[in-house]
C-alpha cells in the first residue's frame, strides 16, 4: 500500500490506513468501489486509485 501511496505521491496517515483497513476487514459488497472512493479521497489520481484498489482486492481474494 505505502508503495503505490508513494508512486501516486500520496503520504498515508493512521486516518487514512484506519479507513482502508476498515473497508477491507468489514464485511462489504462492493470492497473495491468503497476503497477506489476511499483512496480518491485521500488525495490519489483517478489512474492510482484504480491500480490500487485492483491490486488489493486481487491479493485479498
Amino acid at each position: 500500500m505505502k508503495k503505490f501511496a508513494k508512486k501516486a505521491g500520496v503520504k498515508l496517515g493512521d486516518h487514512a490506513l484506519g479507513s482502508i483497513t476498515a473497508i477491507l476487514t468489514g464485511v462489504e459488497d462492493n470492497v473495491q468501489d468503497r476503497l477506489y472512493k476511499t483512496l480518491r479521497n485521500i488525495g490519489f489520481s483517478k489512474y492510482w486509485a484504480g491500480v490500487t484498489s485492483r491490486a488489493i482486492v486481487f491479493a485479498l481474494f
